[in-house]
């Protein structure tokens, strides 16, 4: 499918076209997301799979379960590179784990044994991401450090997550946001990792 098939569904304010699934169509979007060409990125990949996740009624519980599960297998490939284009994969893939946990957070349909794996994956990757580049010239945004405040404020939500759990995500923030970095937070991060950690107190 050309870019004129997802432009249609932009277009369309995010509807899913006539004769088509999400589940046929998410394989290439979830593709899209990994992308250093920010259209197919965040334009189709991002905002198709995200409005489809918030609106509900796309995908079936063990749909969401895979998806889930596909995001948090994408959050290794890389992991502890620096400044290689694998970064857009997990820090995309972040988002869009973010939105199945916001999914199960309006309607449940994930074990506590499920959610406690996530989040367990979700901090190892907060603490192993060496990426923390957000703008990138002619690439887009990578943005990690913003995109892990948006998974764990999703996170802290869960029904799932109790008081150790919230102590955990609080210590990992407080531990990404201590450690030296070559890259000054001014895109948003502190106010994105700063309302995960209001959620989680």
């Amino acid at each position: 499918m050309d870019t004129s098939f997802w432009q249609s569904i932009a277009d369309a304010d995010f509807a899913l076209p006539r004769d088509c699934s999400a589940a046929d169509l998410t394989p290439q979007l979830i593709s899209f997301l990994s992308s250093t060409d920010p259209l197919l990125r965040d334009d189709f990949g991002f905002s198709i799979l995200a409005n489809w996740l918030d609106r509900g009624g796309y995908y079936s519980p063990d749909q969401l379960r895979e998806l889930g599960a596909h995001m948090i297998r994408n959050l290794s490939i890389g992991l502890g590179e620096s400044e290689t284009d694998t970064v857009f994969g997990r820090t995309f893939s972040t988002l869009i784990l973010g939105k199945v946990v916001d999914a199960d957070n309006r309607q449940p349909f994930l074990s506590a044994d499920e959610v406690h794996a996530w989040l367990d994956q979700a901090l190892a990757y907060v603490r192993s991401e060496r990426d923390v580049r957000s703008f990138i010239p002619e690439k887009g945004w990578a943005h990690a450090v913003a995109h892990m405040g948006d998974l764990l404020m999703y996170l802290a939500r869960n029904r799932h997550v109790g008081e150790r759990h919230l102590e955990q995500i609080v210590e990992s923030i407080g531990g990404r946001m201590a450690e030296p970095v070559p890259y000054m937070y001014r895109a948003l991060e502190d106010e994105r990792v700063a309302f995960a950690m209001m959620v989680a107190l």
